[in-house]
């Protein structure tokens, strides 16, 4: 996939999310999912993807809501595509190549 940032050693793309705060709570503190959080839980795992914290622990609202998930680089794109029409999706892109120094 051109632009995009792919994981050499496992061919998966990493889409970068940020999620709605009550969203991004309910992931962390592994308690009762609203019906957005287990739709979107739904949608990752349907797809075949993992979903991580960028930064787990933290406890800082700002960057509590950032994931990236992990998905094969066949079902990137209508894997994006789903997330950024996703009720409880802020932003969902894919990160380009860093330029050389």
């Amino acid at each position: 996939m051109p632009g995009s940032l792919v994981d050499a050693a496992s061919h998966r793309v990493r889409i970068t999310v940020q999620l709605r705060a009550d969203v991004a709570r309910e992931l962390a503190a592994h308690h009762s999912r609203s019906e957005a959080t287990t739709n979107l839980l739904d949608l990752i795992d349907t797809a075949g993807a993992g979903l991580e914290p960028v930064f787990p622990g933290v406890g800082e609202p700002d960057l509590e809501s950032w994931f990236t998930v992990f998905v094969s680089e066949p079902a990137s794109p209508a894997l994006l595509t789903a997330l950024q029409r996703h009720e409880a999706v802020l932003a969902a892109y894919i990160k380009p190549p860093e330029s050389p120094p």
